[in-house]
């Protein structure tokens, strides 16, 4: 996958991202969402997503954190009971975890997916990561210090 700048403007339209209809308990709530981002390694994605009023089960099979960016919504997870978010609140849900959202309105998100890697393969990821920013940051160096040499050249050749 290859490296890629994306911008995503306030009024981007969201596709239709269907709530299983096994999943709805009340109501009839439509989703829409968008990609925003996605890791060049796929462990990690961000995602625009918006809902309409209804209570429905969401199970998560990836990790999961989302922001709330406008609305409100009250989510059920037995581990914790019953909490209200509005916008600016924050919620994380590891994989593995079932939920009852109650959307009285309206709620609109920003979730970012992380794809659990095992600790095994995790490590040897983590120290190539770290190496690899490692050379950059030399590199960066090194050429901010060719930079500075010929600005060097340059500004002293001017008072020649």
């Amino acid at each position: 996958m290859e490296r890629e700048v994306r911008v995503c403007k306030k009024g981007a339209k969201l596709k239709s991202g269907a709530i299983p209809p096994e999943w709805i308990l009340r109501g009839n709530p439509v989703a829409h969402s968008t990609l925003l981002s996605r890791s060049t390694d796929l462990t990690a994605a961000t995602v625009l997503w918006d809902c309409t009023a209804g209570t429905f089960r969401w199970y998560y099979d990836v990790d999961e954190t989302i922001f709330i960016l406008e609305g409100q919504v009250t989510i059920f997870v037995s581990e914790v009971g019953q909490v209200s978010l509005d916008a600016g609140d924050s919620i994380h849900f590891p994989s593995g975890t079932e939920a009852i959202w109650t959307v009285p309105n309206y709620v609109r998100k920003v979730a970012f997916f992380r794809y659990p890697v095992p600790l095994l393969v995790g490590l040897p990821l983590i120290a190539l990561t770290k190496l690899k920013k490692t050379f950059k940051s030399l590199r960066r160096r090194r050429v901010a210090v060719q930079h500075s040499l010929i600005f060097v050249a340059y500004s002293l050749s001017s008072f020649a």
